[in-house]
């Protein structure tokens, strides 16, 4: 039986992180939520094992999701990392296209996209894992 992926949700919006859990669930992921960055930085120092994060940008003070996105690059193995924003502006960019996160996208997110870029981006993952072993 295969494992289910782990996803790590961080927002803290309680109605958005509710509609992702059953949008990731109802695909079949192991869905963890943290409703702050604090919440996420210390389930991952935790030892929470997640194949993908994902983040907003901005929750109790702004651009602290790269805080999130930063440490989870630093796991090993690295889990996908994408950064979810209704506040983008080019430096908030810069910062995360220097971090090279996995995806950024803007608010409102689209969901058939976000699932897809998941998707994608796990597959992706797990082949490079794959190559490296060979």
């Amino acid at each position: 039986m295969t494992r289910k992926p782990n996803v790590l949700l961080v927002d803290d919006e309680e109605s958005i992180l509710a509609t992702l859990r059953l949008v990731f669930e109802a695909d079949g992921y192991s869905v963890h939520t943290a409703r702050s960055s604090e919440e996420a930085l210390g389930m991952l120092k935790d030892s929470v094992h997640v194949d993908a994060v994902i983040t907003d940008l901005n929750m109790e003070r702004n651009d602290v999701g790269l805080e999130v996105a930063r440490f989870a690059q630093s796991l090993r193995p690295a889990p996908v990392v994408m950064v979810c924003t209704g506040f983008a502006n080019q430096d908030n960019t810069r910062q995360a296209l220097q971090l090279h996160i996995d995806y950024l996208v803007q608010k409102p997110v689209d969901l058939t996209e976000l699932k897809q870029a998941l998707k994608r981006l796990l597959r992706l993952r797990k082949e490079k894992r794959l190559r490296k072993q060979s």
